[in-house]
């Protein structure tokens, strides 16, 4: 839409009614002031024949002035009415999210529409991030509908949580009015952190017991050996390894549940 376009228009009895209660007003005091144009005419007349004191003349036409100003309000005041129940498009953007139809009843204030300006598109993602990340400003890559992708950045952490717990988040974007269209979801992700030469194995090199402790198999002398390691980011299937880990050792990639379960009878025990 453009901006001036019209986008609803009031109407029912309510509003009928406050038109109409104008119009009558408008017409009476019409009615009043053409009575009122001749007493003055009369009232000149007289005083120009001294048959009424210059006092009375002017009372009247303070009277007829009254009256025009009052006349010019009432008349500004309908226009104002006809004006406000035709809502009009404030900026050029695109309307959506439409939460009325045509013979609805409606509240003063409530919401009927979203307009989003043409040139300020942004997404409204839902983030878990770990911590207490520093979001701001961090390079997020949004992965397109129809395939592809975009760079943008977060500008904005909102107050408060998703009932799931998630942080939202305002993500914007050179590219995104362009290549978006206001409802259209996309994923992601956000850019927390860059460590250049890190440590990193498959994510199915870990394995989780049910303390969380964390462990990857590496090939020994003695064969396989478990090692207990702290992860850190991750990325692309693979997860940060920021301790435990040398990085010369051969990690199984494969089967690493097989093998914590092969020890199941050495690890967990019947509880007394």
């Amino acid at each position: 839409v453009r901006k001036g376009d019209t986008l609803f228009t009031m109407g029912g009895p309510a509003a009928r009614s406050r038109v109409s209660e104008l119009e009558k007003r408008i017409a009476s005091l019409g009615r009043q002031i053409r009575l009122m144009e001749e007493k003055v005419g009369l009232l000149e007349k007289a005083f120009e024949q001294r048959l009424t004191s210059k006092e009375n003349l002017l009372s009247a036409k303070n009277a007829l002035a009254a009256l025009r100003l009052d006349l010019e309000n009432t008349r500004a005041a309908r226009d104002l009415e006809a004006a406000n129940l035709r809502l009009r498009a404030p900026m050029d953007g695109v309307f959506t999210g439409r939460s009325v139809s045509p013979g609805q009843d409606v509240a003063a204030g409530e919401r009927l529409a979203l307009l989003v300006g043409a040139d300020s598109l942004r997404i409204r993602a839902s983030l878990f991030p770990p911590g207490e990340a520093e979001l701001p400003g961090r390079k997020a890559e949004i992965q397109l509908p129809g395939g592809g992708s975009l760079s943008a950045k977060v500008t904005r952490v909102l107050s408060g949580r998703s009932p799931l717990g998630a942080v939202r988040v305002w993500i914007e974007g050179p590219g995104i009015e362009k290549r978006l269209e206001p409802g259209d979801p996309v994923g992601g992700s956000v850019l927390l952190a860059l460590r250049k030469e890190a440590l990193a194995v498959p994510a199915p090199a870990l394995v989780r017991d049910r303390k969380e402790n964390t462990f990857v198999y590496v090939r020994g002398k003695k064969g396989f050996q478990r090692k207990a390691v702290v992860t850190g980011l991750e990325s692309g299937g693979y997860v940060e390894i920021r301790s435990g880990l040398s990085g010369e050792e051969s990690v199984v990639t494969r089967g690493a549940y097989e093998l914590f379960y092969r020890d199941f009878n050495k690890i967990y025990q019947v509880e007394d």
